[in-house]
């Protein structure tokens, strides 16, 4: 069911094209301004790749990949995070912005409590300029985690 619901909020933030406003975001404010911060964080870390132990405690198992896969484990999401590393080496943060552009809090099956910020993060200069990859945070009481990403 997890997977099934961490797929759709993905797949629906493609599909919407309109950038959520921050009054009309049922999250407060400073759940909006958080969301964003953890975010840029996890950004800032997996592209400077120094520290693994820091990804994985501001991430939360299932972790939704790409809008293709579930990983299910911490050790899949380590291994992500250490083939991102691998593959891109370890780099310096351009400056980005950030933007919420999607966000759910509902309740879906009578039971079960949904509520994700979808944060667009785009590097402001570099070969990347402009490109943009999308992570979902979780808001659980006062924890927020990372429980998903799509570049």
């Amino acid at each position: 069911m997890n997977k099934i619901i961490l797929t759709s909020i993905l797949l629906f933030t493609f599909i919407c094209k309109s950038s959520a406003q921050n009054d009309s975001i049922p999250q407060t404010i400073e759940q909006q301004k958080t969301a964003k911060n953890i975010a840029e964080k996890w950004a800032t870390l997996l592209i400077k790749g120094e520290n693994i132990d820091s990804l994985i405690a501001i991430s939360k198992i299932p972790f939704a990949l790409d809008r293709k896969k579930i990983l299910n484990s911490k050790d899949e999401l380590k291994a992500f995070y250490n083939k991102v590393i691998d593959n891109k080496g370890k780099r310096i943060m351009p400056k980005f912005s950030s933007e919420i552009v999607y966000s759910k809090y509902e309740i879906i099956e009578k039971c079960i409590p949904i509520n994700v910020l979808i944060i667009k993060i785009t590097p402001l200069e570099g070969h990347l300029k402009g490109e943009g990859g999308l992570v979902s945070v979780e808001i659980s009481g006062n924890d927020m985690k990372i429980i998903g990403f799509s570049d």
